[in-house]
């Protein structure tokens, strides 16, 4: 009988275990929910470990942060178990934004607020996102050893174009499901050049402000050894930089090319 009690006390003590699905993410255990086969945790929860991931209701995917390539990522059958980044900065990297706050009850004036120098000249300051990048990926390629890169507008035209495709359409990859702008090279010889060599670095921010987007976007890049490969390769000569901006999510495409 009291091998049964014994039994029957483990056995409820397992399936409690199971049934407290968490995670480790930066060395802090979370709860999390399934949702549609998908690991879900708390914004609110995230935004304690990730300080560029912005506050507010809701719930995260835990796979938004794996395709970071700066995630350090453990699982156990199938499910993250754990998720560490050297710099939690660059989490948000790829991180969707916040729900829109609730609208006010009806009577109730809504607060007023001036629009923001994003609203109001974002033209002008996604110019100066974009110089800002140019300027800073030289910087970078000074370091390294690589020739400096001259901005070219016909890169800046792809880089542009797909960055507003991404942000209209809600998607984030170098492939395009436009017809004839499937790849990078696609696109940037649809500007009306034809360059013996491209490539292509794309960046996803939810929650930095646009006064930081270009240090982010380089920083992001020069410690993703793929797009590290691409902004240091001393074999391009030109680049183009494009920027979009859907909501409070902005999409950067980083265009090289030698001609």
């Amino acid at each position: 009988m009291r091998t049964l009690r014994s039994l029957a006390l483990l056995i409820l003590f397992l399936s409690a275990s199971c049934l407290a699905q968490t995670v480790r993410v930066q060395g802090k255990e979370f709860s999390y929910k399934m949702v549609d086969g998908k690991q879900m945790v708390a914004r609110s929860d995230l935004a304690q470990v990730f300080p560029e991931v912005e506050d507010g209701e809701g719930l995260l995917d835990l796979e938004e942060f794996v395709n970071n390539p700066q995630a350090r990522v453990m699982r156990r059958n199938g499910l993250i178990v754990s998720l560490r980044f050297h710099d939690p900065r660059l989490a948000a990297m790829y991180a969707s934004e916040p729900k829109a706050k609730p609208r006010p009850n009806p009577g109730e004036d809504p607060p007023t607020t001036q629009p923001s120098s994003a609203e109001v000249d974002s033209g002008e300051l996604y110019r100066a996102v974009m110089d800002e990048i140019v300027r800073l990926s030289n910087i970078e390629r000074e370091k390294n050893g690589a020739p400096p890169l001259s901005a070219d507008r016909n890169l800046e035209t792809a880089a542009t174009g797909h960055s507003e495709e991404m942000a209209r359409m809600s998607y984030f990859s170098h492939d395009s499901p436009v017809a004839g702008r499937a790849s990078p090279g696609d696109r940037i010889k649809l500007t009306g050049i034809n360059p013996r060599m491209t490539g292509e670095n794309i960046a996803k921010f939810g929650s930095y402000p646009v006064a930081t987007l270009a240090e982010n976007a380089v920083i992001g890049w020069m410690n993703s050894p793929p797009h590290r490969r691409n902004l240091l390769d001393p074999n391009f000569t030109h680049i183009g930089i494009g920027v979009a901006r859907n909501g409070r999510t902005f999409y950067l495409t980083q265009n090289f090319c030698a001609y």
